[in-house]
């Protein structure tokens, strides 16, 4: 695959990555805002229950990998530090690193989409 189509999919990619993961922060962020104000209480929403909700919408199934992620989330046996990480790690802040790694793959697509054109020129 040539070098130019590579660097426009990380800056494809990592724009849709970076604003979506953005984007889901800061919709996490705002809605434990207002369960604050109707509750009184901040709701915490973790990095496994978004994985959770996320492979309800999506419907896991009951076969695969996917469904064993699942239900390990659901019910963990075995790396159970892996999990608590998993809980304890707060979603926005998950999200929002994962939109500045996004962030560098654009950057690092748009670099080297201008870097071919130079040498074309």
């Amino acid at each position: 695959m040539p070098r130019h189509l590579i660097a426009k999919a990380l800056r494809i990619g990592g724009f849709m990555v970076a604003y979506g993961a953005w984007l889901a922060s800061a919709a996490v962020v705002a809605y434990q805002g207002y369960r604050w104000l109707r509750e009184g209480q901040w709701t915490p929403i973790g990095v496994s229950d978004g994985l959770r909700s996320a492979f309800a919408a999506i419907g896991a199934g009951e076969h695969g990998r996917l469904a064993q992620f699942a239900h390990w989330l659901a019910d963990p046996t075995d790396w159970l530090g892996w999990h608590r990480a998993l809980e304890l790690t707060p979603a926005s802040v998950a999200l929002f690193l994962l939109a500045i790694l996004g962030n560098f793959a654009y950057v690092y697509g748009s670099d080297s989409l201008k870097e071919h054109r130079e040498e074309e020129s």
